[in-house]
């Protein structure tokens, strides 16, 4: 079974505290991001050679689908396969870039492969969001009591 707990930058915020970290983060992990044509997703155990290492990315439980900002997809280089507007419930509308990424997460020894809406991310501190789509195949646990997040399979 796959296991992490969120983990939180340091050194970034006038606290140490893991509940009031949580909530002025969210959940977030370390992430890998990138394309690796070589990657074969049928062997797993084999680790995705990715550009973009160990930067943020933020478990969002209200997003639909999985997000890498567009300003890292545009400077990794990433191919865009596709172009919408969509309506966002924050947003209004906007037209997102669809970028084809792997996005590794190091610690659970797991790749997302696939499309990644393109969105400018900055405001949250984050490179990507990985949503509810990716949570589908894990078990979430999230304790504001403790401030400690893990996620499972």
């Amino acid at each position: 079974m796959a296991r992490t707990e969120f983990t939180y930058p340091s050194g970034q915020f006038p606290t140490t505290d893991k509940r009031d970290l949580l909530a002025f983060c969210g959940p977030t992990l370390e992430v890998d991001i990138g394309l690796d044509q070589k990657y074969d997703p049928d062997r797993p155990a084999v680790v995705p050679k990715l550009a973009q290492q160990r930067v943020r990315a933020l478990v969002d439980t209200g997003a639909t689908a999985s997000y890498i900002d567009s300003q890292v997809a545009r400077r990794l280089g990433l191919p865009q396969i596709d172009k919408e507007t969509v309506t966002l419930a924050l947003g209004g509308q906007q037209i997102i870039v669809t970028y084809l990424a792997h996005v590794h997460i190091p610690s659970l020894f797991f790749t997302l492969v696939g499309p990644f809406g393109g969105l400018d991310l900055r405001p949250l501190n984050v490179a990507a969001v990985l949503g509810r789509e990716f949570l589908m195949d894990w078990k979430l646990k999230y304790d504001g009591t403790t401030g400690v997040v893990t996620l499972e399979s």
